[in-house]
């Protein structure tokens, strides 16, 4: 074989090659604008529970907000909390993506008394393609008194938010005091699915090239 048809083979697989690394990503890019459940497990400890939260969605601001009371810090015993509140807000568009937002919870318990309990900015969002509670938070934590228990990541995942099968193409609300949330430390940090997926495919077309050699 020549010179010539050597690189013309390269130049041919080349391509193929890199129609099937573009084509995964564009599965990753649907996979990431179609959001699903992030899977997310809390540990047992650190958790706040906090409940008679308010969830409203404002599909023309695209702006979700919840505000409630945090009641309970369980650390391996269960500390009340003192004028404990829950807040938090979110930034989600009309296709359940989202783009910022940040969490704060107030009070005191169990010798923290500062007051800020713990604050935090939200990473990541995962929900039911078809509507229907859990609302899950990945959070990167930033302070609070309990920011050393849990660390540089945390979760939140809420109930009875009110969200429903028109996702975020609608408004909707908890209704008064209805939603309740955990908020806690992941037992592992979940893999965004769009990037599961590509990870699969790419290895998968690196086994396909290896069996051919």
């Amino acid at each position: 074989m020549s010179y010539l048809q050597v690189l013309k083979l390269f130049k041919s697989k080349l391509k193929k090659g890199l129609a099937i690394v573009i084509t995964t990503a564009g599965l990753f890019a649907a996979s990431s604008a179609n959001a699903a459940l992030l899977g997310l497990t809390l540990e047992p400890a650190p958790d706040i529970f906090s409940s008679f939260i308010t969830v409203d969605y404002d599909m023309g601001t695209e702006m979700l907000t919840a505000d409630g009371f945090a009641l309970n810090f369980f650390d391996g015993a269960n500390n009340a909390i003192a004028g404990g509140t829950f807040s938090l807000n979110a930034s989600i568009d009309n296709s359940g993506v989202l783009s910022g937002g940040s969490f704060t919870i107030t009070g005191t318990t169990a010798g923290f008394n500062s007051g800020i309990l713990l604050t935090g900015l939200l990473t990541d969002l995962g929900f039911d393609d078809l509507g229907g509670d859990p609302l899950e938070f990945m959070v990167d934590i930033t302070g609070g008194d309990l920011m050393g228990m849990y660390g540089p990541v945390g979760g939140i995942i809420m109930t009875n938010t009110g969200f429903n099968a028109n996702l975020f193409t609608n408004d909707f609300s908890s209704g008064l005091m209805a939603a309740s949330s955990d908020t806690g430390v992941p037992m592992t940090v979940p893999e965004p699915g769009g990037l599961l997926l590509f990870a699969v495919a790419l290895m998968g077309f690196v086994a396909s090239r290896r069996r051919r050699h």
